[in-house]
Parts: C-alpha cells; sequence; structure tokens
C-alpha cells in the first residue's frame, strides 16, 4: 500500500511540476514583432491604401487596435531598427545614419536589445529579415540576443546591380549580397523574388518548433524597399503595380503567421505588432508607397517621413477595433513588452521609450506617456512635437516635387530648406501652415524644451561598437572585382545631399581611366583610381567623413593610411 502511495504522491508532484511550467509560460506572451521596409502610412487597406488589398492586416485591425499617431525614430532603415530593439532615439546609441557593408560602425553589443531582455526570462529568440545594424561580426543578430538568423545584414539594393536585375554586367560600388543563416553566408545574391516567402516559410517553423515555450520573432521584412521582390503568385495581380504586388504579399505573410498561431492554440498568448520602419521612397516612383495626408516621405522629418501605420493584436487583452491617436512610438516596444514578460526597461541607462500598456489595453482614462517627441536626423534635431503643435528647426530636406509616377521610376529630387516654422498638426497633419508668427510663445517653449533634450543626449549618449582597420582585414574578399565600374573606387569631396543619383557621376556599364575627373554631387570634382588588392591600401574611409556623411558608401576602403593618396 505504501509503495503505491508513494507511486501516486510522486505522479501527483510531477503533473503538478508540469502544471506548473506550463502556468509560468502561459504568463509570459509570445511576441511578434513585423517590421516591414519603407511601406507608407497609406499603405494598408484601413490606412486607405488604393490599388490593392491587404485582407489579412485589415483583419488584424478589427480584430486588434490601429494606432494613428505612431512614430518611427528616424526616417531611415539603420537608426529606426537601433531605436525599436533599444528604446531609446538613435543618436543616444551612436547609430544616426544608414550604414552600409562593412560600415566603421554599429550597433554595440554592450547595448541591451529587447531580445536580450527576453531572452533572459527563456525566451527563445529570432531574427529573420534585414538586420542592417552593421555587418562585422560583433554587431550581428547572434550577437545581439538572438538565438536564430536568417536573412540579409543590410538593404537589399546594396548589391552589384544596384537595383535593376536585367543588367547583364555588375555596375554598382558593392559587392555579392550575402543571405545568412546563422553567422555563416549560406547564398550570395540570393532570387529577392522569393524573399518574403523563405522569411515567411522559416518564421512559420520556428513558431512551430517553440510552440511550447514563449518566443520572440522579430521579422524584419526586407520589402518594399527597392529593388521590389516578389513571388510569382503575386506578381501582376493589383491594379498598382509592383510595389502593390510586394504589399499584398506581405499582407499574405501576415496571415500565414497568424493562421499558424491559430493552429497551434497560441492565438490568444501572442502580441503580434505590424509597423514600417519609416515613410514611402517617393524618389522611387510608382515602386515606392504612400504618405497619405502627410508631407514628404523618407529621408525627412516631415510627418510622411517618420508617422507609420501600426495595427497590434492580442486576443483578449488588446480590444477589437479600436484605433488610437495618442502619440506613440516604436521606441516604447521595449518598456511595454519586457513588463509583459515580467521583466522591465534597463534601469542602468537612459531609455527613452514609455510603457503604453493602457493605451493598449484600452485604458480610457490613458494618455500618451510622452509629452514630447523628437525628430532627428543624421544625428541633428531637426523638429519637436508636444501634443497638437509641432516646431520645425532650420534646415535641409530632399523635396520630391513630382508626384509618383506611373513607370517606377525615379523622380526628380530637389535639395528644400525650411525656416523656423510651427505647424499644429491636428488642424493642419499636412505642415502646411506656418504660425510661427502667430504663437511665439509656444515657439519658445518648444523651444527650450528642444535645447532640455539635446543636453540629455550630451550628458547621456553611448557610443556605438567601432570596427578598427585589422579587424576589416577578413572582410577584404568583399570588395567587388571585375572590368566594370565594381573595379573602381570614387574619390573626392562628395555626399548624398541632393540625392539625384549616379548618373550624374557615371554612365552604366563603361569602363573608367584612371585619375579621370568626374563631376559628382553637389557638383564637387571626384576622380576614380583602381585598387589593386593590397592590405596596406586596405583602410576604414569613414574616418575622411564626418559621422552623417552617407557619402562614405560610394568612397570607401582604399586609401591609404595617410588618407591623401592611391597606391597604383
Amino acid at each position: 500500500m505504501l509503495r503505491y502511495t508513494i507511486v501516486f504522491v510522486t505522479i501527483f508532484v510531477v503533473s503538478f511540476a508540469i502544471s506548473c511550467q506550463k502556468s509560468e509560460k502561459n504568463n509570459k506572451p509570445n511576441i511578434i514583432i513585423v517590421f516591414t521596409d519603407d511601406q507608407g502610412y497609406q499603405d494598408v487597406g484601413c490606412y486607405d491604401a488604393q490599388g490593392f488589398d491587404t485582407p489579412n492586416l485589415d483583419k488584424m485591425a478589427a480584430e486588434g487596435m490601429r494606432f494613428n499617431s505612431f512614430y518611427s525614430a528616424s526616417p531611415v532603415c539603420s537608426p529606426s531598427r537601433a531605436a525599436l530593439l533599444t528604446g531609446t532615439y538613435p543618436p543616444r546609441v551612436g547609430i544616426s545614419v544608414v550604414l552600409y557593408p562593412i560600415s566603421s560602425f554599429g550597433l554595440n553589443p554592450d547595448e541591451i536589445t529587447l531580445a536580450e531582455i527576453l531572452k533572459e526570462q527563456g525566451y527563445a529568440t529570432a531574427c529573420v529579415g534585414k538586420w542592417h545594424l552593421g555587418d562585422y561580426p560583433a554587431m550581428m543578430p547572434l550577437k545581439q540576443g538572438f538565438d536564430e538568423y536568417f536573412g540579409l545584414p543590410y538593404s537589399n539594393d546594396m548589391w552589384p546591380w544596384q537595383g535593376d536585375y536585367k543588367r547583364k554586367h555588375r555596375t554598382a560600388l558593392y559587392s555579392d549580397l550575402p543571405l545568412y543563416l546563422n553567422d555563416t553566408v549560406i547564398e550570395k545574391n540570393p532570387d529577392q523574388n522569393q524573399l518574403t516567402k523563405r522569411y515567411t516559410e522559416y518564421a512559420v517553423n520556428f513558431i512551430e518548433k517553440n510552440k511550447d515555450k514563449s518566443f520572440f520573432l522579430y521579422l524584419p521584412h526586407t520589402m518594399p524597399h527597392i529593388p521590389l521582390g516578389v513571388s510569382q503568385k503575386f506578381s501582376g495581380k493589383t491594379a498598382y503595380g509592383r510595389y502593390g504586388d510586394v504589399i499584398e504579399e506581405i499582407d499574405w505573410s501576415v496571415g500565414k503567421i497568424l493562421k499558424t498561431l491559430k493552429e497551434n492554440k497560441l492565438d490568444k498568448n501572442t502580441l503580434v505588432v505590424f509597423t514600417s520602419d519609416n515613410g514611402p521612397w517617393l524618389t522611387a516612383g510608382k515602386s515606392g508607397g504612400k504618405a497619405g495626408p502627410f508631407r514628404e516621405g523618407k529621408g525627412t522629418t516631415f510627418e510622411g517621413g517618420v508617422r507609420m501605420p501600426c495595427i497590434m493584436r492580442w486576443p483578449g487583452k488588446i480590444p477589437e477595433g479600436k484605433i488610437n491617436n495618442e502619440i506613440t512610438c516604436t521606441m516604447d516596444l521595449l518598456p511595454t513588452i519586457a513588463r509583459l514578460a515580467g521583466s522591465s526597461a534597463p534601469q542602468d541607462r537612459v531609455i527613452d521609450g514609455r510603457d503604453i500598456w493602457p493605451l493598449m489595453s484600452g485604458d480610457t482614462d490613458a494618455e500618451s506617456p510622452h509629452k514630447t517627441f523628437f525628430y532627428h536626423r543624421k544625428g541633428k534635431l531637426q523638429a519637436v512635437r508636444s501634443g497638437d503643435w509641432k516646431l520645425h528647426f532650420p534646415h535641409k530636406y530632399n523635396h520630391v516635387f513630382d508626384i509618383p509616377g506611373t513607370n517606377g521610376n525615379q523622380v526628380k529630387e530637389v535639395e528644400s530648406f525650411i525656416e523656423l516654422s510651427l505647424y499644429n498638426l491636428r488642424e493642419d497633419p499636412g505642415e502646411t501652415k506656418n504660425l510661427v508668427d502667430k504663437y511665439p510663445e509656444i515657439v519658445d517653449k518648444l523651444t527650450a524644451i528642444a535645447k532640455t533634450h539635446l543636453q540629455d543626449l550630451a550628458e547621456n549618449s553611448r557610443k556605438p561598437f567601432f570596427v578598427t582597420d585589422k579587424n576589416w582585414k577578413p572582410y577584404k574578399d568583399r570588395l567587388a572585382q571585375g572590368k566594370y565600374i565594381s573595379d573602381w573606387w570614387i574619390i573626392g569631396n562628395f555626399d548624398n545631399t541632393e540625392r539625384q543619383g549616379m548618373d550624374s557621376v557615371y554612365k552604366p556599364e563603361i569602363e573608367f581611366k584612371p585619375n579621370k575627373s568626374y563631376k559628382g554631387r553637389n557638383k564637387k570634382i571626384a576622380r576614380w583610381q583602381q585598387y589593386d588588392g593590397k592590405d596596406n591600401e586596405y583602410i576604414n574611409l569613414a574616418k575622411m567623413f564626418s559621422p552623417s556623411d552617407e557619402g562614405v558608401a560610394y568612397a570607401r576602403r582604399i586609401f591609404t593610411e595617410n588618407n591623401n593618396t592611391v597606391k597604383k
């Protein structure tokens, strides 16, 4: 009798322990963040998209909450991703510009990312898609809290064909585009038409194999960044054109993920967030999206550059069919999700994001925790918002004066300048009526707030991870080689301010004569020299440029240590 009693008690204890483990797991929600690339505010059906449909995203909004004043912390790729994963404004972590292949700096592994917070809580973590926070090993996903990684280390246009599938020769300034599985390159120049499908398949597999434990899936899609890639199933299906096809495939991907959650009975314990990294690439013509009622797009701190579509869904936790108009942003995801997972935001450093769970859960008394929101571009504070008021400080920006056309080609963009300007976003979301003279007291108030913010950044910012020349040498093989332009590198005072395209520097698929001069952007004189592959020419060119100069992407890696000559 005693033996049976012992057996019974043992079974009971084991069963109770298993039950407790499941209960503990179920108290921690699964987290999925879908982060698209260059998708405009209007480019979802429930945000008034035209020319294509997004039934899965629309259903997700009907079953969850739609945010109408949700911001990315930057109007360009790398800084926006740094903000999401660290919960801070990009300048605070030293990532203020777009990073390029083997850039000299990237996200510091000393930063505490959302993935690291969740991993400490027992979560399985995966990054599936575009990383773009530095491609040196110490900056890559496996060093930033992710157990798994499948995707591209940077933008899909940073490859030899510079966005054109039809060219027969390598004509750009990049080497082969690598596709990673964890820390290994498994393909070079993958078929971009298959990327969304492949990311989705990997994501579904990750969910299914981790269904019995808490997981965090970060899915930063490569699309709809140009060059647009779309599988045959969705190609040519929309009235909008290829961009619309790409969005419909992304919508299918969201639907596939939501279906997988339901099939595995994970639906009611999973928070799903859908948003974009920055506004639409308006210069891409019809190959880009739309910002709806907002001014400008990607690369600017007008609302069109940083106001994002955002949908959140968690059955039984987030009320259905609600619309939230409070100021929220990608930085808020870290502190909010950390709390939901039983943790908290880092306490040993400044975090700019705020816990927005009261807003997400439908608390009718909840207000935005952000009294102010700051707009940064290239490390400079360009604007500040408080309530309905937004003040732009004088700055340059690139204005697309031609509405996106029908042929998908680059449309003309011109450098413009905005004076000190005050807008009421509730009454004037398009930022067209400057009220700076009418409300000087508001201008003074916002200016004072901005000065305090800049002082805070100066006192409480961290450094990115810097790569030394010695560290770079294993990557020498990434230098493109060949008879065409990929074998040549531009030298000169050359930046990306006017964004007029490389056509003003060279014509595609022609060879260059050594020492011949060409007019670069901003009418600067540049010349081309040939790289002969010697290690002593292999140097961090970013030292010659200010950190905010994107021109380093077109002039890197071949100067001598004196930084003023090129060996022949």
